[in-house]
């Protein structure tokens, strides 16, 4: 349910152009605004969850603006308990350009998406994150993967992840190649999430809003892996999604981001709730399913924990503590994770040089000589083995 104290702020009424149409007008865009205004209606819904995002949001809004596809709206769902500039900004730019701010408190970006997605009126969503930008082509290319296959009802595309030191260096162009589409069934798109061959998150995917209607697809009311559970229902409901091999998509890692700020610990209780949301779901479809993305957490979270605990005796404290003493077999072994056969095999029978070779890989220092060759041996038995594959 939407909050009833919520205050929808529609900057249309600075406008001179048609509130779906995202852009000021310019070039021979007339006849396409004309068709846009009898339909009263915008192909595309963008929903943008906005906290805090003062220093970013008026990126990645000029990267929407300068889409090569003009039919769409964006609707801002702005959270009151902001403490920035991030109002100030939006209503600048709501002053010339087609855009709806609607604000209220929120609990969750889970909640702040849930509600941009019950203001959307476009035929398709999609997901934008506020500190990250998009290819000019994004929507068009998506959308084109529609065109083809009108039967479908979800498509995603590939993302391109970067540093955030490293923006400068990226130019937001429209690509000229052709990008291959590919119709992948339901149990082969879910593993590429079990997989994390695609990031686990919303922004990948144009929904037609009747299938997220129809199948009551919602975020749940919390602010990390929030988006896990969206990514995996949209493809769980489906027979069939197209997948465009283009990256559209620029994520930008910020150093204050959630996911970096937050303790590795609580992020691993997240995963858990998320996990326990899911299990149902994906254990109707398939058992398999649940059990091989029940694994893979396992297996990224037992790194990251030997990476984050500066201690060995701290790394065994926190696998006692949530009962990690295995990293459990995979049912079905992807071709990604036939090289993670040996992590595997290092931690069940070696706590200690799992320990070491994951704190080298992420190039922590090791703390004393003998870890150093300690971590040396198991690394060249670790290059040994993949070579050997």
């Amino acid at each position: 349910m939407r909050d009833t104290n919520s205050r929808k702020f529609n900057a249309k009424n600075y406008l001179t152009v048609p509130s779906w149409d995202c852009r000021p007008m310019r070039g021979n865009g007339a006849e396409e605004n004309s068709r846009r205004q009898k339909s009263n209606k915008p192909l595309i819904s963008v929903i943008i969850p906005a906290y805090n995002a003062g220093r970013y949001i008026e990126k990645v809004l000029e990267s929407l603006f300068n889409q090569t596809l003009l039919d769409f709206e964006i609707i801002v769902a702005y959270d009151e308990k902001s403490t920035d500039d991030t109002l100030p900004v939006l209503s600048r730019i709501a002053k010339t350009h087609a855009l709806i701010i609607d604000s209220a408190r929120d609990s969750s970006c889970g909640n702040a998406r849930n509600r941009g997605f019950h203001l959307a009126n476009g035929e398709f969503t999609i997901f934008v994150d506020a500190d990250d930008e998009i290819f000019p082509d994004y929507l068009e290319s998506l959308y084109h993967v529609f065109e083809l296959h009108p039967e479908l009802s979800v498509v995603y595309c590939d993302h391109l992840r970067i540093e955030e030191v490293d923006r400068p260096n990226i130019q937001l162009l429209a690509s000229s190649d052709e990008a291959s589409v590919v119709i992948l069934d339901r149990k082969t798109a879910l593993y590429h999430l079990i997989d994390s061959e695609l990031f686990r998150a919303s922004w990948h995917f144009l929904v037609r809003r009747s299938y997220l209607l129809d199948h009551a697809v919602a975020f749940p009311d919390y602010s990390l892996s929030e988006d896990q559970v969206w990514s995996f229902q949209v493809i769980g409901n489906t027979d069939s999604v197209g997948y465009l091999s283009r990256k559209l998509y620029l994520h930008i890692s910020r150093s204050q981001s959630i996911t970096k700020t937050m303790d590795v610990e609580k992020r691993w209780q997240c995963t858990l709730q998320t996990m326990e949301i899911l299990k149902p779901f994906l254990t109707r479809i398939d058992r398999q399913l649940y059990d091989d993305y029940y694994c893979s957490n396992v297996a990224i979270y037992c790194h990251d924990f030997a990476t984050h605990c500066v201690d060995f005796k701290d790394f065994v404290n926190v696998l006692k503590k949530y009962e990690l003493d295995q990293i459990p077999q995979r049912s079905r072994n992807t071709k990604i994770f036939i090289g993670s056969r040996i992590d595997r095999l290092l931690f069940n029978t070696s706590k200690i040089g799992y320990y070491l070779c994951a704190r080298g890989e992420a190039g922590c220092e090791p703390q004393t000589p003998p870890e150093w060759l300690i971590r040396v041996i198991f690394q060249n038995a670790s290059v040994l083995y993949h070579k050997v594959k």
